[in-house]
């Protein structure tokens, strides 16, 4: 019984902790350093300065994070005008 539990104490659960540590970056920290990318890059800054004209660079843009970075979902809301623009072009 003891060298059960010990099993379980050694090996068992780190593994779980791991799995649910991947699952928590995953789902957590790898969308927020992605945002916190977006919020810093120069091209988006430029383009909503320029009253958002050519919104078929800003599709492209955010499909290519969706598929880089295997994202379920990638989007933009913009402060100045009030739209919402997807990968999907809406």
């Amino acid at each position: 019984m003891n060298n059960a539990k010990n099993q379980i104490n050694r090996q068992s659960l780190p593994l779980s902790l791991d799995n649910m540590y991947s699952k928590v970056q995953k789902n957590i920290v790898e969308p927020y350093l992605i945002s916190s990318m977006m919020a810093k890059d120069i091209f988006l800054h430029n383009w909503m300065k320029e009253d958002e004209e050519h919104r078929e660079y800003i599709y492209k843009y955010l499909k290519s994070i969706k598929q880089n970075d295997n994202i379920f979902s990638t989007f933009l809301a913009s402060d100045i005008s009030g739209k919402y623009y997807t990968d999907a072009g809406t």
